[in-house]
Protein backbone atom coordinates (compact mmCIF):
# COMPACT_ATOMS: atom_id res chain seq x y z
CA UNK A 1 0.00 0.00 0.00
CA UNK A 2 1.55 3.03 -1.03
CA UNK A 3 0.31 6.36 0.49
CA UNK A 4 1.10 9.76 -1.01
CA UNK A 5 0.67 13.22 0.52
CA UNK A 6 0.93 16.51 -1.20
CA UNK A 7 2.99 18.99 -0.30
CA UNK A 8 2.69 22.44 -0.65
CA UNK A 9 4.59 25.15 0.10
CA UNK A 10 4.06 27.40 3.45
CA UNK A 11 5.54 29.59 5.42
CA UNK A 12 6.77 27.98 8.40
CA UNK A 13 4.14 29.08 11.34
CA UNK A 14 3.41 27.01 14.46
CA UNK A 15 -0.27 26.15 12.41
CA UNK A 16 1.85 24.28 10.27
CA UNK A 17 3.95 22.38 12.91
CA UNK A 18 0.79 21.37 14.54
CA UNK A 19 -0.51 20.20 11.31
CA UNK A 20 2.69 18.02 10.13
CA UNK A 21 3.08 16.96 13.80
CA UNK A 22 -0.99 15.60 13.46
CA UNK A 23 0.07 14.03 9.98
CA UNK A 24 3.21 11.70 11.52
CA UNK A 25 1.04 10.69 14.47
CA UNK A 26 -2.13 9.64 12.30
CA UNK A 27 0.49 7.93 9.64
CA UNK A 28 2.44 6.39 13.01
CA UNK A 29 -1.04 5.17 14.06
CA UNK A 30 -1.54 3.00 10.98
CA UNK A 31 2.12 1.87 10.40
CA UNK A 32 3.38 0.61 14.13
CA UNK A 33 5.87 -1.55 12.49
CA UNK A 34 7.51 0.75 10.43
CA UNK A 35 7.35 3.39 13.20
CA UNK A 36 9.61 0.64 15.31
CA UNK A 37 11.76 0.12 12.54
CA UNK A 38 12.51 4.12 12.01
CA UNK A 39 12.71 4.70 15.80
CA UNK A 40 15.46 2.04 15.72
CA UNK A 41 17.38 3.06 12.85
CA UNK A 42 17.59 6.71 14.33
CA UNK A 43 18.04 5.52 17.69
CA UNK A 44 21.26 2.82 16.25
CA UNK A 45 22.30 6.73 14.04
CA UNK A 46 22.36 8.84 17.42
CA UNK A 47 24.67 6.27 18.83
CA UNK A 48 27.10 6.37 15.73
CA UNK A 49 27.00 10.02 15.80
CA UNK A 50 27.83 9.53 19.90
CA UNK A 51 30.43 7.70 19.13
CA UNK A 52 32.14 9.38 16.20
CA UNK A 53 33.28 12.08 18.39
CA UNK A 54 35.35 9.40 20.51
CA UNK A 55 37.40 7.88 17.31
CA UNK A 56 40.28 10.08 17.54
CA UNK A 57 40.91 9.22 21.16
CA UNK A 58 40.33 6.00 20.59
CA UNK A 59 42.84 5.61 17.91
CA UNK A 60 45.31 7.48 19.46
CA UNK A 61 45.35 6.67 22.96
CA UNK A 62 44.25 3.24 23.27
CA UNK A 63 45.40 1.78 19.49
CA UNK A 64 48.63 4.18 19.48
CA UNK A 65 47.84 5.38 15.21
CA UNK A 66 48.85 8.95 14.78
CA UNK A 67 47.41 11.96 13.50
CA UNK A 68 48.50 11.48 10.20
CA UNK A 69 47.16 7.37 10.14
CA UNK A 70 43.65 9.00 11.92
CA UNK A 71 43.21 11.14 8.96
CA UNK A 72 43.93 8.48 7.07
CA UNK A 73 41.31 6.54 8.15
CA UNK A 74 38.75 9.32 7.60
CA UNK A 75 39.96 9.35 4.41
CA UNK A 76 39.57 5.78 3.97
CA UNK A 77 36.24 6.48 5.41
CA UNK A 78 34.93 8.27 2.22
CA UNK A 79 36.53 6.23 -0.03
CA UNK A 80 33.95 3.42 0.93
CA UNK A 81 30.92 5.57 0.91
CA UNK A 82 31.37 6.65 -2.22
CA UNK A 83 32.27 3.03 -3.73
CA UNK A 84 28.84 2.04 -1.87
CA UNK A 85 26.99 5.42 -3.46
CA UNK A 86 28.32 3.98 -7.29
CA UNK A 87 27.12 0.64 -6.32
CA UNK A 88 23.93 1.52 -5.31
CA UNK A 89 23.19 4.04 -8.23
CA UNK A 90 24.77 1.13 -10.51
CA UNK A 91 22.42 -1.30 -9.21
CA UNK A 92 19.44 0.63 -8.37
CA UNK A 93 17.32 -1.04 -9.89
CA UNK A 94 18.19 -4.40 -8.24
CA UNK A 95 18.41 -3.25 -4.68
CA UNK A 96 15.00 -3.26 -2.46
CA UNK A 97 14.94 -0.55 0.15
CA UNK A 98 15.00 -3.36 2.81
CA UNK A 99 17.87 -5.01 1.70
CA UNK A 100 19.51 -1.35 1.94
CA UNK A 101 18.46 -0.53 4.91
CA UNK A 102 18.79 -4.10 6.67
CA UNK A 103 22.30 -4.85 5.12
CA UNK A 104 23.23 -1.30 5.85
CA UNK A 105 22.55 -1.18 9.61
CA UNK A 106 24.14 -5.39 10.00
CA UNK A 107 27.25 -4.15 8.31
CA UNK A 108 27.81 -1.02 9.51
CA UNK A 109 27.49 -3.04 13.25
CA UNK A 110 29.94 -5.27 12.09
CA UNK A 111 32.04 -2.45 10.70
CA UNK A 112 31.91 -1.01 14.02
CA UNK A 113 32.85 -4.19 15.83
CA UNK A 114 35.60 -4.62 13.54
CA UNK A 115 37.13 -1.15 14.43
CA UNK A 116 36.64 -1.32 18.10
CA UNK A 117 38.19 -4.72 18.41
CA UNK A 118 41.17 -3.14 15.97
CA UNK A 119 44.44 -3.54 17.52
CA UNK A 120 46.65 -2.68 14.06
CA UNK A 121 45.81 -0.36 11.53
CA UNK A 122 44.85 -2.64 8.92
CA UNK A 123 42.49 -4.03 11.36
CA UNK A 124 40.74 -0.77 11.78
CA UNK A 125 41.20 0.94 8.34
CA UNK A 126 38.86 -2.50 7.03
CA UNK A 127 36.69 -1.55 10.25
CA UNK A 128 35.99 1.72 8.39
CA UNK A 129 35.91 0.86 4.94
CA UNK A 130 32.80 -1.47 5.93
CA UNK A 131 31.48 1.80 7.85
CA UNK A 132 32.19 4.35 5.04
CA UNK A 133 30.07 1.48 2.57
CA UNK A 134 27.25 0.36 4.45
CA UNK A 135 26.47 3.26 6.29
CA UNK A 136 25.47 4.93 2.72
CA UNK A 137 23.72 1.26 2.20
CA UNK A 138 21.56 2.13 5.83
CA UNK A 139 21.02 5.89 4.87
CA UNK A 140 20.16 5.43 1.32
CA UNK A 141 17.61 2.87 2.48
Amino acid sequence: MVILYTVSRSPLSLSAIKEDTITVYSFGKKTPIFMLILGLYLGTLMTTFATDTQEAVFTQSVVGLSEVQYSLLISITGIGAITAATTIAFFSKKLSIRFLFGSGLLMTAAGYLLYSFGTSFSMIAAGFVILGFFNSFANTG
